[in-house]
């Protein structure tokens, strides 16, 4: 019962992530 949240907010930390590796990547260049 708890995997399936946990899931999911892996998920969304990793996309959170990639936006935010994604707009330093952005800012530096």
């Amino acid at each position: 019962m708890l995997r399936q949240p946990l899931k999911i907010v892996s998920l969304i930390l990793y996309y959170v992530l990639s936006l935010i590796l994604s707009s330093i990547s952005t800012l530096s260049f």
